[in-house]
């Protein structure tokens, strides 16, 4: 034999098959797609605690915090209907704003001045599906030791109930 050859019914077969394949594969990523949905959250957070201001949910995908554990901050955790913690992340203290600005007296040299706000809103954007249950808030800040450990403080937690009809 000097060479295979396909017989025209072999081929077609083959393409077919491969056609179908790709067919399928092409579905079930599409399916996939479709029901990845993402969850803006727009939070009040005040000395109480934290309320939900507004929230959105739209199709798209949720890539994933990048490691933040030596953070300070608001550390939120979206808790699913068994309990267990889907993803969580840390966003700045909107509470604590930092202003930098040109010294009058030394034009060359930077001053910085740090502001704490009473209230304030932020948005979080997390991965949304119907067995999301709530998202907990905690304050992450550093102890003034040497140590620098973590201390949280719990500031409550919302409820994703409502938004369960938004598909």
């Amino acid at each position: 034999m000097k060479g295979a050859r396909f017989t025209r019914p072999r081929f077609h077969t083959l393409a077919s098959a491969l056609l179908l394949i790709l067919m399928l594969v092409g579905s079930t990523l599409g399916a996939d797609n479709a029901a990845t949905r993402v969850a803006f959250l727009q939070i009040h957070v005040d000395s109480s605690g934290v309320r939900l201001e507004s929230a959105k949910v739209v199709k798209g995908a949720f890539k994933q915090p990048r490691g933040e554990s030596n953070r300070s901050g608001i550390l939120y955790e979206v808790v699913l209907d068994d309990g267990s913690v889907l993803t969580s992340g840390i966003v700045a203290d909107p509470l604590i704003k930092r202003f930098e600005y040109e010294d009058p007296d030394q034009p060359s040299r930077l001053r910085s001045k740090v502001v704490a706000l009473d209230e304030a809103v932020f948005t979080v954007r997390i991965p949304y599906n119907d067995a999301v249950d709530q998202v907990v808030f905690s304050r992450v800040a550093l102890s003034t030791d040497v140590s620098r450990k973590q201390v949280v403080r719990r500031l409550g937690a919302i409820r994703l109930d409502d938004l369960h009809g938004d598909k």
